[in-house]
């Protein structure tokens, strides 16, 4: 019996196992005569303290697969393919030809990035190594220094020693400052500065060598398309199209397929190979005696002559067969098709080609799969992001046995029936909402009946506010702020959302100053009424109570209103981000109608100058300088979940200012910069300085671009169609992936619900 083997080698968090949120890899293998191993996406590691060693370890089981599939190019997904191949995986990448423009895109960057900080990093150790000494001598000094054994001579030293580090510097305020740094740094001797040097340095896992090398791996397909992913052919009849093909396949090296067939069938297929082969030579056997003929018609024609002495041929004859086959000169007898019959192979090849034939089928009600196909769906979680369906074609050969009355007994010898099966497999990473799409759009369901659906569990127990909602929400964070405020982004998709939508809702008020300043006189008049009934606090009549209930709430609002149109109005949208002209170009090349406002060309037209603005390299501390340092600008800077990027230099300026804010629109993982922050963490080492958060922080919520639990428990309960004994398995996010389950299982008991563990191998019959 053929078996489809599930092993979850990561995207399951582990707390023992030093997992993360973003390792991703799902490892299908079918084990069908030669086998076929299928890996779905190949995860990264971050954030951790092992991070380094648990991004250069790659399982061999990875290596040996024979097939990879990318759902998507975010930098979690595809970050370690080039580590991958370096690590001899040369086998066969699968994704779109989209993902695989950006996927080029993304990984060149961050080994331009990577070595950049390696070397800006290095030549920066000697300073911050004499830091950490001066920090550690001063905090050992200090506290030798309160020790009762010392004299009053060696204290005197111990003193000077001390104010010659502290030279000019408040010696509190120093020594407060070396504690706190030596304790973020995790540094309590002079054994410990080496280590906390090195693990500040990234580790550059491949070149720009190994991703051209990945790269000649990829092979694309689109959504809806099929791929087949077999190995191999099973084949139960003499009359498939394919068999005559495979002998010229071979002598062309275009095949190396095994084939597996019925026992019976080996010999017929070698005779008809080898029948093909007699029946050209026969045919070229007729041809030359055709040939001659014609060359002796010809000369006979050409001798216009009656009486020729030739046994083969008179004359008349002679003009008779050339006529029958259009033949006027020897030219014509060489080009002659019939005379030129084509040899596709020889004995030679029909041998090699008989070692690929393999017996199968050799017990009653065998399976074996016939094809194992590969489905793009549209995954909308970013664009161009997919989720698959992989289907395994079963056949089932069921020997027929009937009973022979004449010999009273079971005839063996019946007939054979072929029965076919499909098993679908339904893979499903990173996916957006289904009731409330952002700028991508409806993520698709396939319309199969489904053994296994592997879904994302991110947002367990857990629901986002409307878009609306939050866009209003977003535009009050903006309108609310002095200064400086920072949308730290994803380079690709979270970017061109947010300033699509910023953009779009400038259109939409852009003539609506006049409204705007109706809006200004009416609040005006009623917060003026409002405080009237305020200042009368006695005698006040339940008539005047409501009234001013009501004017409270009118005045709300308008408050609301006023913050929409002035924030989208008046405010100046700086973009800083390395990647933006080359990943913008692809959206809007690819989808101009939806991104169109994302080219300057478009802004100018519309509003006379170009909206965006977008930062040349370094040119970011002009933000800072002169007249720009006092006007408030909104920042949208790309910076993934690790440590530095381009927005890190905003960061820096803006951090420790009450006037600044900054908005987190996504999730912020554990030991990062970005989750202290939005913990309120009083103090932040950014790139060996210690910074004090003083700025206001906020998250929108609405941009997190996965599905909420809400709409996942409809959607598993009510839009997929289940088989029989239907396996959902939750990965992605350990803490609440048993609240998606309960919820799951309490209104859909067709499906058995799992919670897999790391390593942990799901069986399922074909």
């Amino acid at each position: 019996m053929a078996n489809v083997k599930i092993k979850y080698l990561w995207w399951i968090e582990d707390e023992k196992q030093w997992s993360s949120l973003t390792w991703s890899a799902t490892l299908m293998t079918a084990e069908i005569f030669d086998g076929i191993k299928v890996l779905i996406d190949f995860w990264m590691n971050q954030w951790w303290l092992r991070e380094a060693e648990l991004n250069n370890k790659v399982d061999e089981e990875a290596i040996k697969t024979d097939y990879l599939v990318i759902t998507h190019a975010h930098m979690d997904h595809i970050w370690r393919l080039p580590l991958l191949v370096k690590k001899w995986f040369k086998w066969e990448i699968v994704m779109s030809n989209i993902t695989k423009q950006l996927m080029v895109i993304m990984l060149s960057d961050y080994v331009k990035l990577t070595k950049d900080k390696i070397e800006s990093l290095e030549k920066d150790n000697k300073t911050k190594w004499l830091k950490l000494r001066r920090f550690l001598k001063l905090v050992k000094l200090e506290k030798e220094i309160r020790e009762k054994w010392l004299n009053k001579e060696e204290k005197q030293k111990k003193e000077n020693a001390l104010n010659k580090i502290v030279w000019k510097s408040d010696p509190k305020k120093l020594l407060k400052e070396a504690k706190d740094f030596l304790k973020k740094m995790d540094v309590e001797s002079e054994s410990d500065i080496e280590k906390a040097l090195n693990d500040s340095i990234p580790t550059l896992l491949y070149d720009m060598d190994d991703i051209y090398k990945t790269m000649s791996l990829v092979s694309t397909l689109e959504i809806w398309e099929e791929m087949d992913l077999m190995n191999h052919i099973c084949l139960t009849n003499i009359d498939s199209d394919i068999i005559d093909q495979i002998p010229e396949m071979v002598k062309n090296n275009e095949y190396n397929k095994s084939i597996f067939i019925m026992p019976h069938l080996k010999t017929s297929i070698i005779s008809k190979w080898n029948s093909h082969i007699d029946e050209i030579y026969e045919i070229s056997k007729e041809n030359k005696e055709l040939r001659t003929k014609l060359r002796v018609a010809l000369w006979i024609k050409n001798a216009e002559t009656d009486y020729i002495d030739n046994e083969d041929f008179t004359v008349w004859e002679a003009i008779t067969i050339l006529d029958k086959y259009d033949i006027n000169s020897r030219k014509d007898i060489d080009n002659l098709k019939i005379l030129i019959p084509e040899l596709k192979y020889t004995k030679e090849d029909v041998e090699t080609a008989s070692l690929l034939l393999k017996s199968a089928f050799n017990h009653p009600n065998e399976k074996v799969v016939e094809a194992f196909k590969l489905r793009f769906y549209d995954a909308w979680h970013i664009e161009w992001s997919v989720s698959l369906v992989i289907t395994a074609v079963t056949k089932k050969v069921e020997h027929i046995t009937g009973w022979d009355f004449v010999k009273n007994n079971w005839n063996h010898h019946g007939y054979t029936n072929i029965v076919k099966e499909h098993k679908n497999f339904w893979f499903w990473w990173d996916r957006w909402k289904t009731t409330d799409p952002n700028l991508s759009g409806t993520p698709e369901i396939p319309e199969l009946r489904l053994d296994y659906y592997q879904s994302e569990s991110t947002y367990s127990g857990r629901n986002h506010p409307s878009k609306q909602e939050e866009f209003i929400r977003f535009l009050e964070e903006i309108n609310s702020t002095e200064w400086k405020v920072l949308i730290p982004a994803f380079s690709m998709q979270r970017i061109q959302e947010i300033i699509v939508e910023l953009i779009e809702n400038k259109i939409e008020n852009k003539n609506g100053i006049n409204k705007l300043k109706k809006v200004k006189k009416e609040f005006k008049k009623l917060n003026i009424s409002y405080k009237a009934l305020l200042a009368k606090w006695d005698n006040v009549t339940d008539e005047e109570i409501v009234q001013r209930d009501n004017l409270f709430n009118s005045i709300n609002i308008l408050s609301t209103e006023m913050n929409s149109f002035s924030t989208v109005f008046l405010d100046s949208i700086i973009l800083d981000s390395p990647l933006w002209k080359r990943i913008n170009d692809i959206f809007l090349e690819n989808l101009w109608d939806k991104y169109k406002l994302l080219d300057w060309l478009i802004q100018k037209e519309l509003f006379w100058k170009e909206i965006v603005r977008v930062l040349e390299k370094w040119e970011h501390k002009n933000l800072y300088k002169d007249k720009r340092a006092k006007s408030k600008e909104i920042i949208i800077s790309s910076g993934w979940m690790l440590q530095w990027w381009a927005v890190i230099n905003h960061l820096k300026e803006i951090i420790s200012d009450t006037n600044a804010k900054i908005i987190f629109t996504w999730y912020q993982a554990l030991w990062t910069i970005w989750n202290k922050i939005l913990t309120w963490d009083k103090q932040v080492i950014i790139e060996w300085e210690i910074y004090d958060v003083k700025c206001s922080v906020s998250q929108v919520k609405w941009y997190s671009s996965h599905i909420w639990h809400d709409d996942l428990v409809e959607e598993l309960w009510k839009q997929i169609n289940y088989s029989k004994k239907a396996i959902l398995a939750l990965n992605h996010w350990w803490p609440t992936r048993t609240i998606l389950a309960d919820a799951v299982r309490n209104v859909c008991s067709r499906v058995n619900v799992i919670i897999p563990n790391l390593y942990e191998e799901v069986v399922i019959k074909l």
